[in-house]
């Protein structure tokens, strides 16, 4: 299990904005379908605060979901971790969330009868370095 943490992706126009609260009301909301824990995240966090969003759109890659984002159509939040792995967030300002729900777990699970061969150790052992550096 690791620890995730979250950032909101808006466009620059909110650059200098610290609170969530500040830039959540009446924003369309650019996410995955339905049951993506992504999703229930932001969802969770617009309720919290007391917010209704615009409207709900939902698409079905992040690259999707962050080209709306770049051209102002709207607010999403993924993890760092897949942030950081995108070429093109030049045009989109991320935004720290508190550390009372900046994070959330990650498991990896998989079958106790099924032999856990070389890449699946060393996909672990990536995966447990990364969490350690966050």
């Amino acid at each position: 299990m690791c620890m995730e943490s979250f950032l909101f992706s808006t466009t620059y126009r909110y650059s200098g904005l610290v609170e969530p609260s500040d830039f959540l009301q009446q924003q369309n909301l650019l996410v995955f379908r339905e049951g993506c824990t992504y999703r229930t995240k932001l969802e969770q966090l617009v309720r919290e605060q007391g917010m209704l969003p615009r409207k709900v759109m939902e698409f079905g890659t992040v690259e999707a979901i962050l080209g709306c984002v770049a051209v102002g159509m709207g607010i999403t939040l993924f993890p760092r971790s897949v942030i950081m792995c995108l070429q093109h967030v030049h045009d989109i300002k991320f935004h720290t969330l508190p550390s009372t729900t900046a994070h959330i777990p990650t498991m990896l699970i998989w079958r106790t009868d099924v032999l856990r061969t070389k890449a699946m150790n060393a996909f672990v052992e990536v995966v447990q370095e990364i969490d350690q550096s966050l």
